[in-house]
């Protein structure tokens, strides 16, 4: 099973490690940084080897011009 996220949901935290972040609508919408590793990426989703269940809500951050 592979699981892929769409590229603009990768982040990198303070440390340099790549992340997801992850939204638990089933506790308050609590919001999460879950660390990751990356691996093939096509076109704009990346494979996610490590961190990922496969059923959690990812957020993808977009930017808006203002």
């Amino acid at each position: 099973k592979v699981i892929a996220v769409p590229i603009a949901a990768v982040k990198q935290n303070g440390s340099g490690q790549d992340v997801v972040r992850v939204i638990d609508l089933e506790h308050h919408s609590k919001v999460t940084d879950v660390p990751v590793k990356t691996g093939l990426s096509e076109g704009s989703y990346i494979e996610i080897t490590k961190g990922l269940k496969g059923n959690e809500t990812v957020i993808v951050e977009v930017n808006r011009p203002k």
